[in-house]
């Protein structure tokens, strides 16, 4: 789809995934005591990957905000599904939404669509660490530099963004944030900030028009465009 989406040429995809596969390669070769395709598939599918098990870890989002950051399993049911799995399915509800209104070739479109799969992502879906907050802000970062009705929210989740980093790790140390940020009021406090941004993203996204100055918005991403 992202390939449908961006107009990439078979030639450029085949070129593209061949350089990855080297530089997943070379990555992997300093890790490994015998270099072959089973221990470099092994090493990404099982040793680098970190799994939890529960509901959140350490993430303000949909999780956090119903049973705080204790470290309860996400396979405990609600309504006889596992949350797993009804997280799951909230996901594959936003992505066929996203599927259906997004625009092809439309650059604007696009990236609000990456935007909303990669926050939904980090609300909705369990084992969520507070590092995966990262992968909104490249779309963001972008959507914002062109779109200035953007910035107050990029400012703000940019702001829980810090906040969730500092949550746990508490580095450096300062008494009266450990005390504040770690009431539970709190905790959910930012965890309903974060949702209520999403839902504004959300509406921002709906809101994109069927017609657009397509030779403007080229021109605004141009450099993005040559830079693929």
């Amino acid at each position: 789809i992202f390939i449908y989406f961006k107009n990439f040429s078979f030639r450029n995809f085949v070129y593209t995934s061949l350089l990855s596969l080297f530089l997943l390669t070379m990555l992997a070769i300093p890790f490994l005591d015998e270099v072959n395709i089973r221990n470099i598939l092994d090493l990404y599918k099982n040793n680098i990957r970190e799994v939890t098990g529960y509901l959140t870890a350490n993430s303000f989002n949909l999780w956090s905000l119903v049973y705080g950051l204790s470290p309860i399993s996400d396979s405990t049911k609600i309504l006889g599904i596992p949350a797993f799995r009804l997280g799951e399915i909230l996901y594959l509800i936003l992505t066929s939404f996203v599927i259906f209104k997004v625009k092809v070739k439309d650059h604007k479109s696009i990236l609000y669509s990456f935007l909303i799969l990669s926050l939904g992502a980090f609300l909705i879906l369990t084992k969520m660490h507070e590092r995966y907050y990262f992968l909104t802000f490249i779309f963001l970062a972008l959507l914002s530099g062109v779109d200035k009705k953007l910035r107050k929210i990029y400012y703000l989740c940019s702001l829980l963004f810090f906040i969730n980093l500092y949550h746990f790790w508490w580095m450096p140390k300062f008494a009266f944030l450990i005390d504040i940020l770690s009431q539970n009021l709190v905790e959910k406090l930012l965890a309903i900030l974060n949702i209520l941004l999403f839902f504004s993203l959300l509406k921002y996204y709906v809101g994109i028009p069927k017609a657009i100055n397509r030779e403007n918005l080229y021109n605004k991403f141009k450099w993005i465009r040559n830079s693929l």
